[in-house]
């Protein structure tokens, strides 16, 4: 029996991390004669089976104009593109930066100028298009991140005629906050109900072409972090926006742990690598057992993910989960442990100006109230006060099952609703 082939490209480490650690790609392999490639420098996966397309500073250039001009067309109907767009501050010693042609290309036209930039990423595509013609696929499935180097467009205007494109987003936000869809696949692959709601308000795609199929580091986690009886921890995870104020509030744990003899695992956001070496050496931090890889990496151009496996026993013995509002507030929730969501004041320069206020996906997440929401240092010393002292039978569940797989498909397995996917 002859195997459908399949093109996967990847375009963030983070992407292919899901995929590779979770055990996905073997699985797939099973499946379909499949071609692993990633887009932009892979310093974390030297894998012979996956190739890199790198991206060069022109090429980078020209996408992240491209995802400015339609970002602009499409702000009104995001917050968290607002924020991108309309609020955030451009750096005025650069008079050619990508979102200031992009609002220039705005004033005079309409279109999106996906052929016209094809022609100046002719060498990020030559390696795809011989890959293309020398296997001939019947799919690519295209699993993004989102954000100025995302190239859905392309591939869709590019090889649709021939080929079916897909296209899955990988983080939680992308559909409210990074995605590109001037000219969106028929298949898309999204988290939960809540990102097809996105798609359609905010980027006009029918719903019939966007499916919720969950996401496969959820499922993993899911599946491999199992009960525990002997909760001894505070879970504590690392946000990108205020990384000085995140630091306060992680102090903050420190007495009340040492007051309920419990420790904390701490997992800093691989943005603040460079500022975690920093904050050790100055403050007393001894209790706080630091997860991730962060002492390897010695460049901003080189950031050591941490590996899916360092999270299992943080969160089996975490008796509260804290973070800055970070995908893994849904994570623990979904794990049934009680997630504490620091809501820090972003610096934009516009009222309200909380992340809660200021992201489409975070929003409705605290109108449906999945988590605990703090926004000073008294309001989380007496909530996590009274979180510890409450009886397991006395802590009421935080939302309904219903309410979760709004935001994440976790009815079936990730693998299934994949299949499904690419197959339909």
């Amino acid at each position: 029996m002859i195997r459908q082939k399949i093109l996967f490209l990847f375009d963030h480490p983070l992407a292919l991390r899901s995929y590779i650690e979770t055990g996905l790609i073997d699985e797939l392999n099973q499946n379909y004669e499949i071609s692993l490639f990633f887009l932009g420098s892979n310093d974390e996966n030297s894998s012979k089976e996956i190739l890199n397309i790198r991206i060069n500073a022109v090429e980078s250039f020209i996408l992240s104009i491209y995802s400015n001009i339609y970002w602009i067309k499409i702000a009104k109907k995001s917050l968290s593109i607002q924020n991108r767009i309309w609020y955030s501050k451009l750096n005025f010693n650069k008079l050619l930066s990508a979102r200031r042609i992009a609002k220039l290309y705005n004033t005079f036209f309409s279109s999106l100028p996906v052929k016209l930039f094809s022609f100046f990423l002719f060498n990020l595509f030559k390696i795809l298009d011989l890959e293309v013609k020398k296997s001939r696929p019947s799919k690519i499935i295209y699993i993004t991140v989102g954000g100025t180097l995302t190239i859905s467009d392309f591939l869709y205007t590019r090889y649709h005629k021939d080929i079916e494109v897909i296209t899955v987003l990988e983080n939680w936000d992308n559909m409210s906050s990074k995605a590109v869809f001037a000219f969106p696949p028929q298949k898309i692959g999204v988290w939960g109900d809540q990102s097809i709601n996105f798609a359609e308000n905010i980027h006009g795609i029918e719903r019939r072409y966007v499916k919720p199929i969950g996401n496969p580091r959820i499922n993993w986690l899911l599946d491999n972090v199992k009960g525990c009886t002997s909760k001894t921890s505070i879970f504590f995870g690392g946000g990108s926006v205020d990384f000085d104020t995140e630091i306060e509030y992680l102090i903050a744990t420190l007495g009340i742990a040492k007051a309920n003899n419990l420790k904390i695992d701490y997992l800093p956001h691989p943005k603040n690598y460079l500022k975690m070496q920093e904050v050790i050496v100055k403050q007393n931090l001894t209790n706080v057992n630091f997860l991730g890889n962060f002492n390897l990496s010695n460049s901003r151009n080189k950031i050591l993910l941490p590996k899916l496996i360092d999270y299992v026993k943080p969160f089996q013995s975490a008796k509260i989960f804290v973070s800055s509002l970070s995908t893994m507030n849904l994570e623990a929730t979904l794990l049934d442990i009680p997630s504490v969501a620091i809501d820090l004041s972003t610096n934009l320069s516009v009222l309200p100006n909380k992340i809660s206020d200021r992201h489409n996906h975070i929003l409705e997440a605290k109108q449906m109230g999945i988590f605990y929401f703090v926004s000073n240092i008294a309001e989380y010393d007496k909530l996590l006060k009274n979180l510890l002292s409450a009886s397991k039978e006395s802590d009421a569940k935080r939302s309904s099952k219903f309410d979760l797989n709004y935001f994440v498909n976790t009815h079936q397995p990730f693998f299934n609703n994949l299949l499904e996917l690419i197959n339909s």
